[in-house]
């Protein structure tokens, strides 16, 4: 039994044991138990494993108490992680044992605001003690969001927040003041989202918001929407980018040192002819129109088995094989070898 934290007196190690008795098997005849603790240090737990492992254990139990931990940075380099605990300054503080979705001082006090499944916790002075504490400044009603990010989206050099459920409809947009009030805006969306990006996909030095909407029905396409962000208020509303099949993870990349505009890679996963899984990288690139081209991977499979990739720069529908039935001509620049040029196909 390995624990982070809890000591060989702990009721779920105790437990164990006993559960293994009403079972029927006692200790000392039937099985041992062999407890390692790493009293709350996290590196410990590596060389702790490594021994439970050297005595051939049957099975290793670990548990790790579910509570949250810091690793405080001193510029160069990180603590070990240790336990954390809040500073709550009200008693209905909404997840004192939770770990955040994300943090970032949209206050402007210097001090971390927390984001929860449940609402937001953001940094107070407590007026009994003078020191910094928590407090919740709202809840979130229905279902909980699953992902958060903080940045600037209107260019005030002020923190905003995007918080999205992977289970329910719309974005929850806060607009940061630099003070504890903040103003919400709804981002309409017509499926749960996820995936939150923040870059500038249309260069005009405001950044803009790119997400996943997840699929509604078995079949149907994952779709990367941009909601473009403006000098007032929230973003706009969002606009579809580009549809994949599973969109697994994406990043914002610079298009060249001397633009302003940004690229999305996208890291997705497709079937193949086969019925075969299969993970490809494609990207959406950035324009200053508002009108990103969508390029993703093409895949060929030719009669000997190999595979060709390229990267589609158009796309267009006809009947270019047999009257009557429509076909999807893609065109793109196939991935050449090192010593050959970039040619069309």
């Amino acid at each position: 039994i390995l624990f982070v934290s809890a000591g060989p007196d702990d009721p779920v190690v105790r437990a164990i044991g006993q559960g293994l008795g009403e079972l029927g098997y006692a200790e000392g005849r039937d099985f041992r138990l062999e407890f390692r603790g790493a009293e709350g240090h996290v590196d410990r737990l590596s060389r702790l494993a490594e021994e439970l492992v050297q005595l051939k254990v049957d099975f290793i139990i670990v548990g790790t108490e579910a509570a949250p931990y810091v690793a405080f940075g001193h510029s160069i380099r990180f603590d070990s992680a240790r336990p954390h605990s809040y500073n709550f300054i009200d008693d209905d503080f909404i997840a004192p044992d939770a770990v955040p979705l994300a943090a970032g001082d949209i206050t402007g006090d210097g001090i971390p605001d927390l984001v929860f499944p449940e609402g937001l916790v953001f940094s107070l002075v407590d007026p009994e003690t003078g020191e910094p504490g928590y407090k919740t400044i709202r809840e979130r009603f229905g279902v909980p969001w699953s992902e958060a990010l903080f940045a600037d989206l209107n260019a005030d050099d002020e923190l905003d927040l995007s918080c999205a459920s992977n289970a329910g409809l719309d974005i929850d947009f806060f607009l940061g003041t630099g003070t504890i009030a903040i103003n919400s805006v709804t981002i309409s969306t017509e499926r749960p989202t996820e995936n939150l990006i923040v870059d500038d996909i249309d260069g005009d030095l405001v950044s803009d918001l790119v997400f996943t909407e997840l699929r509604r029905t078995e079949g149907e396409p994952e779709r990367i929407s941009i909601a473009w962000g403006r000098r007032s208020g929230g973003p706009e509303p969002p606009v579809p980018a580009a549809q994949l099949e599973d969109v697994d993870h994406m990043a914002g990349f610079p298009d060249d040192p001397t633009s302003t505009v940004a690229n999305v890679i996208v890291s997705f996963s497709q079937t193949d002819d086969q019925h075969n899984r299969e993970h490809a990288i494609g990207f959406i690139a950035g324009s200053s129109d508002r009108r990103p081209s969508s390029p993703i991977e093409l895949t060929t499979f030719s009669v000997d088995g190999s595979v060709h990739t390229s990267t589609s720069v158009l796309v267009t529908v006809g009947s270019f094989v047999r009257e009557g039935q429509t076909d999807v001509m893609p065109f793109g620049i196939k991935n050449p070898m090192p010593e050959e040029e970039d040619r069309p196909f």
